[in-house]
This record gives structure tokens, sequence and C-alpha cells, in this order.
């Protein structure tokens, strides 16, 4: 029954439309800002995709955000300024996609081939998103954009370790309907060798994978004044879990799938707008040890409805507000006693007059009220090329379901992990001729309490973070008559620090969190010279602790290069130039260079 509700789900979504925020279809021009998205008094980046793997491989290459990366082909989860990896909310076309049953996705599982805009929002965001999204807000997008009536980009990619990749999209359009189909296809066999700390060479085992995912996009423009979109997105990942530093052999597999749904009506008069989504997903999470007789396997699903309104009366005054719906059933008869369902409503609010801005969220969960979360921004300029902006806010997370319901140390009396959150931006901006340049400086302080510690008799509201820090950026174009240039350069320091001594795992009042690095910067330069392109990134990573062990810092550099030739693109990838031997997580082996070559073809008839 359920497998039939979400087909008729797909195959209705293949009569209607998708709308963005700012859409050119034909001669027809939508051009609205979201306020709920507008991200005043924070700091926003938009990413390159082209080439990009996933969304993991994308904020490791193109900022400071900490990529927790347990190696190829494993899981990678966020750290930003200091959160935990449940502190990073994901959304996709405006709705959370967050895995239910651990409170958190990896990052590694979400590919970006489909995907036309990714956008990262630092600071608290839970005043307009609610739980979860306490350190920042990873926005991924679709929308129209086909200027042609026919387009077909393909990829074909190879790489070091058995690594084969094959892309295709397929776009159709017409005046008011556009179709857009994508597929890819990712193996890879992760069979490199690495170091032991004795000096022995190990050739990793046990590490294939297999990814596939099939977006169908459909977009269709009613009138002027109206817009329906459909998404389908159908993600089927299959993954050998490989030994550690200190096993011999392992035997670990798992099985990550989901088929997410969405359906958006947007609605727009003279100065208002009335958006309406809903969203169905069924995912699957199943792990096998036969060494270790485990057999674990979870179902869960999710039904999300989202309304917001947005009014714009005169020049300076928009308001926004809105009303939220989930429901989550999960069934892991291996992990929990009973089956367990989630139920969430939220109300959401907010005015923004010029530069100044309040917000507000009151969310009621299985019947109980949570924390109110307001927040108030401001950005205004102050002469000479130099604009500032501030942000404070409150913000919390919710205990995740195994917090609640794993059998045996669930504890179903968790409180939600909530606190304020504080910081500050100053931008100076400067362009002469072909030449420009932006600085930003941000210093943020943020504490959270109740948080969620797990200990031998299982998880806990024993804890207490606080984190502070200085975020650095420096970016620069140079645009000559036959050739570009461009530097970005970042530098992160912060400080995650324990308030509290705890037995298990052992932590020390004032101790850095585990895998938390205080230092980390990031290089990234590009160069164009009429078809070649050039490109080069340096990444600084400082030491971190682990549970077990401390792990030295590190940097690593990269190098691109890519041709193109009419409709073809050739490119070449020389990762971990220097080879350098190193860990994000202890006793996680990280590959030494390695290659990739890939073709690239883009057909498209207007």
């Amino acid at each position: 029954m359920k497998k039939w509700i979400l087909c008729c789900l797909v195959s209705f979504s293949g009569f209607f439309y998708v709308n963005g925020q700012e859409e050119i279809i034909d001669t027809i021009t939508i051009s609205m800002p979201s306020l709920r998205s507008n991200n005043l008094g924070g700091t926003t980046r938009s990413f390159n995709l082209q080439n990009a793997e996933s969304v993991a491989h994308t904020l490791q290459n193109q900022s400071t955000v900490f990529i927790k990366n347990y190696g190829p082909g494993s899981l990678a989860t966020s750290s930003i300024r200091g959160g935990s990896a449940g502190h990073t909310l994901v959304l996709w076309n405006g709705l959370p996609i967050q895995n239910p049953f651990l409170g958190l996705l990896d990052l590694s599982l979400l590919d970006t081939w489909a995907m036309d805009k990714m956008e990262l929002q630092k600071g608290g965001h839970s005043a307009m998103w609610g739980s979860g999204a306490i350190g920042g807000v990873i926005d991924l997008q679709q929308k129209p954009h086909l200027k042609s009536k026919f387009q077909v980009e393909n990829r074909l990619a190879y790489g070091s370790f058995g690594r084969w990749e094959e892309k295709l999209k397929i776009g159709i359009a017409s005046k008011k309907f556009q179709s857009v189909s994508s597929i890819s296809y990712l193996t890879a066999q992760n069979d490199f060798t690495y170091p032991l700390t004795n000096g022995e060479l190990r050739t990793q085992e046990n590490a294939m994978q297999r990814q596939l995912n099939i977006n169908q996009d459909f977009y269709w423009l009613i009138d002027q004044k109206n817009q329906i979109t459909g998404h389908y997105w159908r993600s089927r990942n299959n993954r050998e879990n490989p030994p550690t530093t200190v096993q011999r052999k392992s035997e670990a597999y798992q099985f990550d799938g989901a088929d997410r749904v969405t359906l958006h009506w947007n609605h727009y008069e003279e100065n208002t707008t009335l958006k309406a989504k809903a969203g169905y997903y069924i995912e699957d999470l199943n792990y096998f040890d036969p060494q270790q007789g485990i057999e674990s396997i979870t179902h869960f699903e999710t039904f999300l409805a989202d309304t917001d309104y947005e009014i714009n009366l005169g020049t300076h005054h928009d308001f926004n507000f809105g009303f939220s719906h989930f429901r989550t059933a999960v069934q892991s008869p291996a992990n929990y006693a009973n089956d367990a369902t989630e139920v969430k409503s939220a109300w959401f609010g907010r005015y923004q007059y010029k530069w100044f801005q309040i917000s507000g969220r009151q969310e009621v969960v299985n019947g109980a009220l949570v924390p109110f979360t307001p927040s108030t921004a401001f950005a205004f300029p102050i002469g000479g090329g130099i604009s500032s902006k501030g942000k404070i806010s409150r913000n919390y997370r919710l205990p995740t379901l195994n917090d609640r319901f794993w059998v045996p140390g669930g504890k179903p009396d968790l409180l939600p992990e909530a606190g304020w959150s504080q910081e500050f931006t100053l931008t100076y901006k400067k362009a002469k001729d072909r030449l420009s340049l932006q600085i930003e400086n941000t210093v943020f302080n943020r504490q959270i309490n109740n948080w969620i510690q797990w200990t031998l008799d299982g998880p806990f509201n024993i804890n207490q973070v606080w984190s502070r820090g200085l975020e650095f950026q420096i970016n620069t174009n140079w645009t000559a008559e036959k050739f570009t240039q461009n530097l970005h350069a970042g530098y992160n320091y912060i400080l995650s620090t324990s308030k509290k001594a705890l037995q298990f795992p052992k932590i020390n009042a004032g101790d850095q969190l585990f895998y938390t690095p205080i230092h980390q910067g990031h290089l990234q330069y590009h160069f164009q010279f009429r078809n070649i392109k050039l490109s080069y990134r340096q990444i600084l990573v400082g030491k971190t602790s682990g549970i077990n062990d401390h792990l030295d810092g590190y940097t690593i550099g990269d190098f691109d290069v890519s041709y193109q030739t009419g409709s073809f693109v050739l490119e070449a990838q020389l990762r971990n130039v220097w080879n350098k031997n190193y860990r994000i997580i202890e006793r996680r082996p990280m590959p030494g260079r390695n290659f990739e070559i890939a073709l690239s073809y883009t057909f498209t008839k207007y």
C-alpha cells in the first residue's frame, strides 16, 4: 500500500512544473527573493557544483567547513563552528531531509549532479527551520534553467582504486514546461595501500561501494501568478565497511536507500507570495556484520507539509509567517522495543525593516512544547566599501529517535539541546576596472546546554559546550583580455570546549571536543586562459583529539586541469599531490596520491 502511494505521487508529479525564487522562462520573468531564506546578519556561501561528487566533497574542497571523513566510500559528516554532526540541517528544495533515526545525514551519499545550486548559511537558523539548525544550513536547490528546447549532458570518469563514474542528464523545455531527468552511477573498490605506525604497508579490503541516484524534476508555469513543481529523488547505496588500522579483517556491509518525492505550489500577487510544499520520504538503513552476528534493519517514513506566506507593505516592511508539520514513523526491530513515531508541528514568523530583522518559531513535538526560538539580525553599510552585520539567536536540537528509544540505554525523557549564539561580521568590498576584492571577518560565540552525551549507561543531558572563534575569508578576481584569475583563501580559529568534566568518554573541563580542529585553513587558486582551466587548492587542518588517540595536523594539495573544445571537456585531477599520510578519524586511513580523468559532453538544440 505504501509503495503504491509513493508511485502515485511520483506519477502525479509528472503533470507539474517547478519554481525557484528567481526564474526566467521564455519572456516571463519572476523574481521574488525569499524572506524566509534570507540570512540577514549571517554569512552565506554558494558553491560551484561543476564536477562536484557529493555535498561532502564540495564542502571539503571549497570551504573551511570541517568534514569528518572516515575514508573513501565511508561516512562523512560536518562540523560547523565546533558543532556536532547533528547541528547541520540539510534542506532539499526547502524541505529538511535529516535522518530521524540518527539525527544527521551522511553527506557522502548526497550526490550533487542533479542540483542547480548549493548554498551554506552558517550560524543558528532554528527560528525558521527548527531542530538541528544550530551550526548552519546546507540548502540544495533545483530550478528551471534551460534556455533551449533540448539538452543532453554526459560525463564519464575513471580514477584510482577502481573508481568508475557515469552521469547523464536530459532536459526538455517549452515556453511553460520543463522536464529534467538525471542519473548518476558510481562504483569503486577503494583498495588503496596505506602505512601503519610500525612501517608495515597494508591494502584496504572490504571497501567496495556502489551508488545510484535517479532524479526526475518537472517545472510547469501555469501563468504569471502560479507555478507548480515536482521532484523525485531515488538513491541506492551499497557499501562494505573496511577494517580499522587495529583490525585485521572486516565483513561488515550496509545498504542506504531513499525514495523522496515533493510537490510545490507557488502563488504570486503584486505584494504577496504563498508557497505550499508537501513531501513523502521512504528510507532504509540496513547494517550487517556476519562476524559479530549483527543484523540491523531500519525502515522509516516521513510526511512533510510546509506553508509560508510573505507580505510586502511599502518599500521597507516585509512579513513572513507560516506553518510546518512533520510525521515520522520508524521500524527497527533489532534496536527498538516498539515502533517509534514522532509528530512535529511548528508556527514561525519573520519581520524585516530595511536592515533590521526579527524572527521566531514555536514547535510542538508529540504534544509537548519545545523552547521558543527567537532571532534578531541586522545588516547595514558603514561607508568606504565597509559593511557590518550581526545576529543573535536561540537554537535547539531535539534528541534523536536513537537517543530516546535505543535498546538498551535509550532515554525517552531527554531534553532538547538548546542555547544562544551570537555573531558579528565586517566586510570590505572594492572593485576597480577588472579587479575586485572582498575581505570578510566574522567572530562568533555559542553556548549549548543539555548537550546529549552517550555514556556506558546510554545518553544523558550531562554536558555544556562553549564554542567561539574567528572566521576570515578573502576573495579576489582579476580579469584580463585573454585570461581570468581567482584567489580564495580562508582561515578558522575555533575553540569548542566542554564546560564539564566527564568520566566516559574521558573529558576534562575546558577540553576541546573530539575531532574538532582549532586551526583550519583553505587556499584555492583558479586560472583560465581561453579554453584551458587550471586550479590548485591547499587544505590545512590542525591537530585534533580522538576518543582513543591524538591525530596530527595535516596539509594536502589537489591540482585540476581541463580543456574544452566545442561540446567536449577533458579533465584531469591529481589529489593529495604531495602524497601525505594522514588521518581525519582515528584508525581510519586516507588514500595517498591518486588521480581521476573525465570526459564531458553537452549537446544543445535551440
